[in-house]
């Protein structure tokens, strides 16, 4: 699918609709889960979002670096077949390098 769509729209364009494409399914996919029974005790009667969390430094701290850590360790997955496109001792095998690195 993804290189059909490189040839036709583009690679700037493949990424955008495939992260909307995984966006839409991921918001459906949260929106039909439920749990199996209802939580009893303190578990049920707490709020979804815990906003007080968000004012501890140190959580701060360990979330934004999480985020920071895995876009830069899977960040370049999205370009390596384009890299390895470049480079013609590679290019007949540039859309499965990210199978080959997995």
């Amino acid at each position: 699918m993804f290189a059909r769509l490189f040839e036709e729209i583009g690679f700037r364009q493949t990424m955008r609709y495939t992260a909307l494409m995984i966006g839409v399914m991921l918001a459906v996919a949260n929106l039909l889960v439920s749990s199996p029974v209802a939580p009893k005790g303190l578990a049920g009667r707490r709020s979804l979002i815990s906003f007080a969390t968000f004012k501890k430094p140190t959580y701060l701290l360990f979330v934004s670096g999480s985020f920071l850590f895995f876009w830069g360790l899977f960040g370049p997955f999205d370009y390596l077949p384009l890299f390895s496109s470049a480079n013609p001792s590679t290019a007949p095998i540039a859309l499965y390098t990210v199978a080959i690195l997995k």
